[in-house]
């Protein structure tokens, strides 16, 4: 890619719906251990040790996503993921058992680490040589500070109206954004 241009109708949709879901996701998990405290009486000291799931997934997963993405596209296996994700975080706030939370745990640090790879594959492959750091560098910083931003209000929403209703909001929030994202994306392709 020799031109300067930047191919926003592509990328845009794309890196929203990477963002998005990476946000909600990690807004979360910010709370999970207090969630496995106060409503599966878990121990404390357990539950701090569920926090570190879904990262040590990703040692395996993330390879595997740079895989897929290289040998179906980036933009499919977004799709796929984002739209597994959905019930992922939906079902987190169902959780009956701490054997349940972990399980669901392993697959969405699995979709978290699949996303990442191809986000960042998709963008360096749509973005021309002089623009691609200044891109990630905006990819990078959307995520981090949306989830500071984001990761209060969930807090805010879990003390109102408690992990179920907090987590089926997201989920929801979640399929909103990947519908409409996931349209512009398709209608692009075609």
């Amino acid at each position: 890619m020799t031109s300067a241009h930047i191919p926003w109708r592509q990328l845009a949709p794309f890196v929203i719906m990477s963002v998005a879901i990476g946000t909600i996701v990690q807004s979360g998990l910010a709370y999970i251990s207090l969630y496995a405290v106060d409503s599966l009486g878990v121990a404390e000291a357990v539950a701090a040790m569920l926090v570190a799931i879904t990262p040590a997934v990703g040692l395996l997963a993330a390879p595997v996503g740079g895989y897929l993405s290289d040998r179906f596209g980036s933009v499919p296996v977004l799709l796929v993921i984002s739209f597994c994700v959905i019930p992922l975080v939906y079902l987190l706030g169902k959780a009956p058992s701490a054997a349940i939370l972990a399980i669901l745990l392993i697959a969405i640090g699995m979709v978290s680490s699949v996303r990442m790879p191809t986000s960042e594959s998709y963008i360096t492959g749509k973005t021309p040589p002089r623009r691609r750091a200044t891109l990630l560098g905006i990819y990078f910083f959307a995520g981090t500070e949306a989830s500071g931003l984001l990761t209060p209000v969930m807090g805010n929403l879990i003390d109102r109206f408690g992990f179920p209703f907090s987590f089926t909001t997201a989920s929801v929030t979640m399929a909103a954004v990947v519908v409409v994202c996931s349209i512009f994306l398709w209608r692009d392709r075609a």
